[in-house]
């Protein structure tokens, strides 16, 4: 599932480095899951050896060369492991936060699917900060996201091209490529500043309802980005409509 994933990153991302690094982060155990079973230890510590194995091989990712497990010792969850990695590890301006079980996908045969250009995307994302800071890829064509609209994003924007001309203007063009401003928040695949990213990891801890990270970003962040979709919705990769393929799969794993 694991290589499933990193393969597709390849397959469809194009121009993406391929000496990046790319961290598998393994969250720790939590109190309860140690002390339920004593195999539950044991299974952890075999699937971090399988992936250290995996690794060692050199085979097992290719063509990328920068695979790195990182294990925690303590349970951080998802919002709590993101911090730790951004922290500990990460020291680029960019970084794809992606799910073990969400890889990218295609339908050759569909005209209407568009490849993620990794150069033209960060080009984008450098020369309008303010309007593409999260920006994410779809897994369906759901009314959650297709029905949610930001049209007060662009507003005062210089250089972006808008793509409809209804009240809800959402939709826009920067460098060729397409995207339109949501209050909406998922989860799943998505490409950010590492600076902006422990900014939106602060304001969970701060102002959501757990006022912690061990929880999804998604419960909080769906609920603040309807409140305050100009800093901290999602802007979603492609043309709006029913009618262009999905970039994400779910292996559901």
């Amino acid at each position: 599932m694991i290589n499933s994933t990193i393969h597709s990153i390849h397959q469809y991302i194009t121009n993406l480095p391929m000496h990046i690094p790319i961290y598998i982060v393994v969250d720790g155990l939590t109190p309860e899951q140690k002390q339920a079973n004593a195999s539950n230890a044991q299974r952890h510590r075999r699937y971090q050896n399988n992936l250290q194995q995996a690794i060692s091989s050199n085979q097992t990712f290719l063509p990328f060369t920068n695979v790195t497990v990182t294990v925690l010792q303590e349970h951080h969850h998802v919002a709590g492991s993101i911090h730790q990695l951004l922290i500990s590890n990460v020291d680029t301006e960019f970084v794809y936060i992606l799910q073990h079980d969400l890889p990218f996908c295609h339908n050759p045969k569909r005209p209407n699917y568009q490849w993620i250009h990794h150069t033209r995307l960060i080009q984008a994302m450098k020369k309008q900060p303010g309007v593409l800071y999260n920006v994410r890829f779809r897994h369906n064509n759901g009314k959650r996201t297709l029905h949610s609209y930001c049209p007060e994003l662009l507003l005062g924007a210089n250089d972006i091209n808008t793509t409809t001309t209804n009240d809800n203007s959402s939709d826009f063009q920067i460098h060729g490529l397409d995207f339109f401003a949501t209050a909406s928040w998922s989860d799943q695949n998505h490409l950010s500043t590492k600076s902006y990213y422990l900014k939106l990891l602060q304001h969970i801890e701060a102002h959501s309802k757990l006022r912690h990270l061990k929880q999804f970003p998604e419960a909080p962040m769906m609920k603040i980005a309807r409140e305050d979709c100009v800093h901290w919705g999602q802007q979603i990769y492609g043309q709006r409509g029913r009618w262009i393929q999905p970039h994400v799969s779910h292996l559901d794993g």
